[in-house]
Parts: C-alpha cells; structure tokens; sequence
C-alpha cells in the first residue's frame, strides 16, 4: 500500500517465488522508482499481471519502464497498480514520490521502501 506519505509496510521480506504489487491510496498519480541496487538488470522483472484486465490504451501506463538511470519506474494512479514485480534473491529499496509540483517539499522527495528477497 502506497500513498502521499505512507508506505505501508516500508519493509518487507518474500521469497524469491513470490511477487510484489502496488495499491495507491493517493488521489493523484505516484511515481515508483526501485533506487537500489543500481544496476537492476536480470534482478528485477516487472510485468503486467492478467493483460486481458486493461482496456485498449492502457497498457503504457501500466508497466514500469527504465528511466534514465537505469532504474525501474512507474506512474501509479489511484486504486491497484496492474503490474507486479518479482525479485532475485537480494535487497532492493524503492521510492514513492508525489508527481504534483505544488506539493510540499517533503511529500516530493519521496518515501523509502526497502524489500529484502530471500
């Protein structure tokens, strides 16, 4: 669960056969970013979990994406998050940032979650 200021639970541990979603509680669009580790490639698979769910159009919003760092991200709009991501065994943190540039300094920076991957 994800939300302006909230990251609930902000740690959380699975097993490498288990897979993470997300559920923005916000009333406007969040941005998602796994930080770490740096290099994510072959670490971190991301997908749309049941395709036949979206309507037509949708599927770009859906998906995380690589920015320009090299790292993982997505815009979550309000409700459930489409895509689910699985994990190698590792420790990974991720940031949850409010995309309104009106907000206060404190929500844009962003909230930490960490998921460790056993």
């Amino acid at each position: 669960m994800i939300g302006r200021s909230i990251v609930d639970p902000p740690d959380t541990t699975i097993n490498a056969s288990e897979a993470v979603g997300f559920r923005s509680t916000a009333d406007e669009v969040l941005q998602v970013e796994f930080v770490r580790p740096d290099a994510q490639a072959g670490k971190i698979n991301c997908r749309v979990a049941d395709p036949k769910r979206l309507e037509h159009g949708q599927a770009p919003w859906a998906e995380f994406r690589t920015g320009y760092q090299g790292h993982l991200l997505a815009d979550v709009p309000p409700g459930e998050f489409p895509s689910i991501c699985t994990f190698a065994p590792g420790n990974y943190s991720f940031t949850v940032k409010v995309m309104d540039q009106a907000r206060p300094t404190a929500e844009k920076l962003g909230r930490l979650g960490t998921i460790t991957v056993k």
